[in-house]
């Protein structure tokens, strides 16, 4: 994978037509005579758009493309996708990939040249913001257009994509083969065939020879037809008749999918199980939700204030890529929520502090590596002071874009938005559960009830996650937390942003302030605990040393809240399918079995793990899981998919041991 941050942008300048010329390829982003018809021609026309959406044999279409540039070509399959109305195709995909990515100003200035795109316009520049390498998701028009944006290399990225992305339709853009040779390789050809099927078609602006062999060689059909304007020829093609292809048909994979969709329980009534119903409405689905409590959100989701910014690392990009992408979309979620359901949240940022030696050098380094100053921004103390709104006397990082929400209330707007979409049992414990001999769950609560049968069972019941046989194995640890509040007086009431360091501290909601949190593998007891508030005090005290107001705190007696909160060792959470002990067996001797063993087939996902940061990723987290499950695209990396595997501990012990 590359590097976390996009550092790399296109200079640009303008023709007399207000056509983009990238300065670095000495290219324009579209045809001087008339952008939006070119790509009307060349890629709608020549890939049988949109006919194709009326014909085809599942609720999803999905078109691949190389280069966004401007994003002219998705402005315009979204248009032709609206006003198709297909009675067949519900959601389109439109996975896209860009190395330079264009900075959002350029896109407004490129996009006025339409008028009649400026609807769709709006709405992407709304989320476009393009920081970090990988899969950024957006997700446009009420889920029934979703744009993955995959920023990097496109050597380096697609072979990242994941199988289940699968191309009806390819869009071969990009600047020209004679200007861009680094982008026209064999390896891309080799790419396009693993993520086709035996009905993809392509179209490319492009007549030259030695693509048109490439794409033939990889088995596509090609042909040749009139280019646009000036441009005397361009290819187009499709795979259908000799594609050998190792995927299954299309109508055989849209039939699994509705098998596996057509009931789905969830166990679990916190942050996790309310994103995954946003993710699960997008797709009209709807689930049975199993509480144990009288109402949602009553343990680590039932906190009043809860920070939202990611966690960086300057030893491990991996780790940092899925944290700034899952920071995004949450970000982008949290505002299409707020839009809808009212809840208590504020984004003024996130000071992440130093507090001794240790600290400010760990902080300066990951300041050296992150240097989106929208993003991140390295501040000394004057600095730090200024926005905060109170004393400070340390530097450290700035997220301008982070800050707070109220678990609870976010928590039960999820509920409320989805409530259509849901059937919520409380007072039910679910106890065990079982798989009969047509592959369907069966769950019993505490008073062995039962409830069944589900072909889809979703594990998302946060520290209880691993009380089932099916997942006792699994390495994650549960935490006790206790959060304690302090009164909003003097110069704390003042305080603007979140501030972390040794412990954390919010800013004023219903005149108080969280502050904490204690981390304790005691569990025998949520009762309040006097040590732990002491030790939430002192947090606070050794964190700001020289400032008078965290010396003079006054603590609301009472008002501590514990819960508890399950982690993992490398502090990420654990997003997929749960694999049955004969499987994971068989894979100590094969690991393919792994990649041959049907999610279909198992039908038992678990979204846990979250630990501290749940309302940064629980977003993405569900999005992954919710995309898996119904077979489409998921907009994560292989290596991501991999990192955030329940299993992911058995298949690297597997993997070296394969390789010796």
């Amino acid at each position: 994978m590359s590097k976390p941050l996009i550092t790399s942008s296109c200079d640009i300048t303008w023709t007399e037509q207000d056509t983009p010329v990238s300065q670095h390829f000495d290219d324009i982003y579209f045809s001087n005579h008339d952008g939006l018809a070119e790509s009307r021609y060349v890629f709608l026309q020549h890939n049988g758009l949109p006919k194709a959406w009326h014909d085809h044999p599942r609720p999803y279409f999905t078109i691949i493309e190389t280069g966004f540039g401007t994003g002219l070509n998705f402005l315009a399959t979204w248009q032709a996708f609206e006003q198709a109305h297909s009675d067949v195709v519900q959601r389109l995909y439109f996975t896209s990939f860009e190395k330079y990515p264009l900075d959002v100003s350029v896109l407004k200035r490129a996009h006025q040249v339409w008028p009649e795109l400026s609807a769709y316009s709006e709405q992407l520049c709304a989320q476009y913001q393009p920081i970090a390498s990988g899969c950024h998701r957006f997700v446009l028009a009420q889920g029934r257009v979703i744009l993955d944006l995959w920023l990097g290399d496109i050597h380096e990225m697609l072979p990242q994509l994941p199988a289940s992305v699968q191309a009806d339709a390819w869009f071969l853009d990009g600047f020209s083969p004679a200007k861009n040779e680094s982008m026209w390789q064999e390896s891309l050809f080799e790419q396009m065939a693993q993520h086709a099927h035996g009905q993809t078609t392509f179209a490319t602006f492009t007549a030259v020879g030695r693509i048109s062999r490439a794409l033939q060689t990889v088995g596509f059909n090609v042909y040749k037809a009139q280019g646009f304007g000036q441009k005397r020829e361009m290819l187009y093609g499709s795979t259908q008749g000799h594609f050998n292809s190792t995927q299954t048909s299309l109508p055989a994979r849209a039939s699994q999918a509705q098998e596996k969709t057509a009931s789905i329980a969830v166990i679990g009534a916190g942050i996790a199980t309310g994103q995954i119903l946003l993710s699960l409405e997008q797709r009209e689905g709807f689930a049975d939700v199993f509480c144990a409590d009288a109402e949602v959100a009553q343990a680590a989701s039932g906190n009043t204030q809860a920070a939202v910014y990611p966690l960086l690392s300057a030893d491990d990009p991996i780790l940092s890529a899925w944290f700034i992408q899952a920071f995004s979309f949450g970000l982008r979620r949290i505002a299409s929520l707020q839009s809808m359901q009212k809840f208590a949240a504020q984004f003024q940022g996130v000071l992440q502090l130093a507090f001794d030696a240790a600290s400010q050098a760990k902080l300066d380094k990951i300041g050296q590596c992150f240097t989106a100053a929208e993003f991140v921004q390295q501040v000394d103390a004057e600095q730090a002071q200024s926005v905060s709104g109170v004393a400070l006397k340390q530097g450290g990082l700035w997220f301008p874009q982070a800050g707070w929400v109220c678990p609870q209330e976010m928590t039960q707007a999820c509920f409320k938005q989805t409530q259509a979409h849901h059937h919520l049992y409380t007072n039910t414990s679910i106890e065990c559960f079982k798989r009969d001999e047509q592959g369907l769950w069966w769950l019993w609560d505490s008073q062995q009830h039962c409830y069944g049968p589900y072909a889809t069972l979703i594990l998302a019941n946060g520290s209880q996650v691993t009380e089932f046989e099916q997942t006792d194995t699994l390495p994650m640890r549960p935490v006790r937390g206790q959060v304690s509040q302090a009164m909003s007086l003097g110069e704390l009431s003042e305080l603007k942003t979140v501030l972390c360091a040794k412990g954390y501290l919010t800013p004023r909601y219903q005149n108080q302030h969280c502050f904490g949190a204690s981390y304790s593998h005691h569990l025998n007891t949520l009762a309040f605990s006097q040590l732990e508030q002491d030790e939430n005090c002192t947090k606070i005290e050794q964190s700001f040393t020289q400032s008078t107001w965290a010396q003079n705190m006054r603590i609301v007696d009472g008002a501590d809240r514990v819960s508890v909160r399950m982690t993992t060792r490398d502090h990420l959470p654990y997003i997929g399918h749960v694999l049955h002990a004969e499987v994971l067996q068989r894979a100590e001797q094969d690991l393919t079995v792994l990649q041959e063993t049907s999610e279909i087939e198992q039908g038992l996902y678990m979204l846990s793990g979250l630990g501290s940061r749940g309302f940064t990723t629980a977003a993405l987290a569900a999005e992954m899981l919710v995309s898996q499950i119904y077979g489409e695209p998921v907009p994560s990396s292989k290596e991501h998919l991999q990192k955030l595997h329940p299993h992911r501990i058995f298949i690297r012990k597997q993997s070296r041991k394969q390789k010796k």
